[in-house]
């Protein structure tokens, strides 16, 4: 099922910058694209010219930078959005339109056949006008039967890939296969994390058939993000032995990079790059580790540019304690080190109990993603109209 090659399209400078409260400027995003290219990534979505011009500027920008990468721009199916991405020098132009009953009657007020032959001409205008058109059905895993319509237009039209958009994040494993299996035509999938699955869906539609899935550094993106890049790399790369082009050594400094320049704290818990994604407190991990780092890991944490952490804590046992005093050549007895190891459970207990902690911290956090203050806009507005 992976004889085909899988190319990796990322969408964090596009899809992951709309997140509420992250602003990317040119310097931002550029640092991010070349880092992208280096890690190995097929198509960068470097944003929506028509929306702003600085993001016509950076799709510009990188153009002129000669990655290897293919650098995206982004379009509804209108031509003054396409207009936009052909005057940035774009070389490849994805276009996207809503193809659900909810999105056609409620949002584009458009019938199933207008929204047919609006992929066809936009499809067609961007490949007449020298550059490569991919379509996006937006909604798609809601839109029954009609997907395939608009799929075969867009193909038709000469479309180089064909993406399958969870634009709400409702599928399941189980039904992506099955709307991946339906729709042949389909070799892209976009996936939302709203309930949890964007990964486990996009895995699901590459065992489908899928070549190129969508994805974004650390799961950002709208709501609640997308399928995370080194989430679905790593599961390729260590599940199913498919090599992804990836250099997964990377994945971790590409990480933290998106996460000093979106300004949104990981958790520590995050898969694959999370601080604590190799690390190991309970004593009986740590023994075990101690014996067969594999023992409670399931692959050498260097394969995602990791480390292994011994932490010292609330479960930190005798043999922990051994092990650091014989690193530094110190001895001790059993009974020694049974009494370190009780008095570092007694500290960090102690240091858990200030909760003054955890609010400063939760609320600094919150101060970050917050996006302008309905107050400011208040005052932003009265001075625009010149009222008091």
């Amino acid at each position: 099922m992976f004889r085909r090659k899988i190319r990796i399209w990322d969408e964090t400078l596009r899809d992951g910058a709309q997140m509420p409260g992250v602003f990317l400027g040119l310097r931002q995003k550029m640092e991010l694209a070349r880092m992208l290219d280096g890690v190995g990534v097929s198509y960068i979505a470097a944003g929506f010219p028509a929306t702003d011009p600085e993001e016509k500027r950076v799709v510009r920008r990188l153009m002129r930078e000669r990655l290897d990468a293919r650098v995206v721009a982004v379009a509804r199916a209108l031509r003054p959005d396409i207009d936009a991405c052909l005057d940035a020098g774009a070389g490849d132009v994805s276009l996207f339109i809503g193809v659900s009953p909810l999105h056609m009657r409620q949002v584009l007020r458009m019938t199933p056949r207008e929204v047919v032959e609006r992929v066809a001409e936009s499809v067609s205008y961007v490949r007449d006008h020298g550059a490569t058109p991919h379509f996006v059905a937006v909604d798609g895993s809601r839109s029954g039967p009609f997907l395939r319509r608009a799929l075969q237009a867009a193909r038709g039209a000469g479309a180089e890939s064909l993406c399958i958009a969870d634009t709400v994040g409702i599928l399941t494993p189980r039904a992506t296969r099955r709307l991946v299996r339906s729709t042949p035509a389909a070799n892209a999938i976009h996936c939302h994390n709203d309930l949890g699955l964007a990964t486990a869906n996009t895995l699901a539609a590459i065992e489908a058939g899928v070549t190129l899935p969508h994805v974004c550094i650390n799961g950002y993106g709208e709501r609640s993000g997308n399928a995370p890049l080194e989430e679905v790399v790593m599961a390729l790369e260590v599940l199913h032995g498919v090599r992804t082009g990836i250099r997964t050594e990377r994945l971790t400094a590409l990480s933290r990079a998106a996460e000093r320049l979106f300004r949104l704290p990981l958790p520590v818990h995050k898969p694959v790059v999370g601080l604590h994604s190799f690390a190991h407190e309970s004593g009986i991990h740590v023994h075990g580790h101690l014996q067969s780092p594999l023992s409670f890991q399931p692959y050498p944490p260097e394969r995602a540019g990791q480390e292994t952490t011994l932490l010292l804590g609330k479960s930190t046992g005798t043999r922990h304690v051994a092990h650091l005093l014989r690193q530094r050549r110190i001895p001790a007895t059993e009974a020694q080190a049974r009494e370190i190891a009780l008095r570092v459970r007694r500290h960090h207990a102690q240091a858990r109990r200030d909760p003054g902690r955890f609010r400063r911290a939760k609320a600094d956090t919150e101060a970050l993603v917050a996006g302008v203050p309905e107050a400011e806009f208040w005052r932003i507005a009265r001075r625009v109209l010149g009222r008091p």
